[in-house]
C-alpha cells in the first residue's frame, strides 16, 4: 500500500477525497465549445467529469459537450473548467437539465454497483 500525504491515506482513498465519489467510465465525448473535438471520458461523478484531452481554455471557462452512451443516447452537458493540461480537462457540471442530470446519476450509480460487485468477488475466499 502506498500512502499519500500526511493523512496516511492510500492512493485510492486520497483520490476519492471529494464532494462526490468518482467512477472510471470510458465513453465517447464530443466537445462543442470551446473547440470542436472528439475525446473520451476518463471518470465521472454527480458533480463533474474528466476527459482525456487538454482543451484550449482556462480555469472557470465554460465548456459544452455531449456524452455518447448506449443507454441514454447523447447527453448534452455544460461544465466549468476546474483543471486543464497534461492531456486532460476536468469539468464541474453547471446548468444541467433534469434529463441530463438523471442520465449522469444513472451512469454513476450503475458504475458504482459494478465496482462494488467486483470488489466483493475479489474478497471472496481471501480471508
Amino acid at each position: 500500500m502506498t500512502l499519500v500525504g500526511d493523512q496516511g491515506l492510500d492512493a485510492e482513498e486520497y483520490a476519492q477525497r471529494r464532494a462526490a465519489f468518482r467512477v472510471a467510465l470510458r465513453l465517447p465525448v464530443w466537445v462543442e465549445y470551446p473547440a470542436e473535438v472528439s475525446c473520451e471520458l476518463q471518470d465521472i461523478s454527480l458533480l463533474g467529469a474528466s476527459i482525456d484531452c487538454a482543451l484550449p481554455c482556462d480555469f472557470g471557462d465554460r465548456c459544452e459537450f455531449v456524452l455518447v452512451t448506449e443507454d441514454f443516447g447523447t447527453v448534452p452537458l455544460t461544465g466549468q473548467v476546474v483543471r486543464t493540461g497534461q492531456g486532460s480537462t476536468a469539468l464541474r457540471f453547471i446548468e444541467t437539465d433534469h434529463q441530463a442530470a438523471r442520465a449522469v446519476r444513472d451512469l454513476v450509480s450503475a458504475a458504482q454497483r459494478r465496482e462494488l460487485r467486483n470488489r466483493s468477488r475479489v474478497g471472496i475466499g481471501h480471508g
